[in-house]
């Protein structure tokens, strides 16, 4: 079955989309094994999950909604587009660059795209005109580098984090269901604490999602800019 969800989805979706839906789904797993461990309740579950075109339709309804909850927190988290990593990294102010790196990158995107930033003054008089600017000429330098040669890799880390931040609070929520199911009417000491365990690992995740949005968006900002300034 895995070999057809490969085929049916490409590096990006499936390791952004599709992998981060089937973590979040760990506790929904947890208790569907406890529920329907008899022959018959695996013998459905085998019918349905051979069922290629059930399993495909599935996954592309979980995953895009995952997708739609990281798209949403990664906007509470940097505001919009004007705050993300690839805007910041290109302030006169962020010292996350030497100001030499800096301007290379600058007189690359004038000399491309005819399109000027604003100078550290410009800058300082109206930051939200030169984060706009930024933002417009970072949609340029991503059409001009597509994938790159390693930023594919980056990106599909930063989105399989983001993917896994957005479903985190769903997560934990699906973690306290399987608790009081467990301790209520199975009275199961493993499953509850392999329940505890995983409400645990999605709390932490939600918790230091600022963090961890931050850290790979930057990194994926740095390759970027990077591979930009070798084409």
């Amino acid at each position: 079955m895995f070999e057809k969800i490969k085929e049916n989805f490409d590096d990006y979706n499936l390791k952004a989309r599709v992998y981060p839906s089937l973590i979040a789904l760990a506790p929904f797993f947890l208790l569907a094994y406890i529920l329907i461990k008899n022959q018959a309740g695996l013998n459905i579950i085998a019918s349905l999950a051979s069922s290629s075109l059930i399993t495909m339709l599935l996954l592309f309804f979980i995953s895009d909604i995952v997708r739609n909850l990281g798209k949403f927190l990664e906007s509470k988290v940097f505001g919009n587009e004007l705050y993300f990593p690839t805007t910041e990294i290109l302030l006169h102010i962020n010292t996350y660059l030497t100001a030499e790196k800096r301007l290379k990158i600058y007189d690359k995107i004038r000399s491309d795209f005819q399109f000027s930033l604003a100078t550290e003054v410009e800058e300082k008089n109206n930051e939200n005109l030169a984060r706009q600017k930024i933002k417009e000429a970072v949609g340029l330098v991503r059409q001009k580098v597509t994938n790159g040669r390693l930023l594919l890799q980056f990106n599909i880390r930063y989105g399989f984090w983001r993917n896994l931040i957005g479903a985190s609070l769903f997560s934990c929520a699906f973690c306290i269901v399987d608790l009081v199911i467990f301790l209520l009417f199975y009275t199961s000491f493993a499953s509850s604490f392999i329940a505890l365990i995983l409400f645990l690992f999605y709390l932490s995740i939600f918790l230091f999602r600022k963090l961890l949005l931050k850290f790979f968006g930057f990194q994926y900002a740095e390759q970027l800019f990077l591979e930009y300034l070798t084409k």
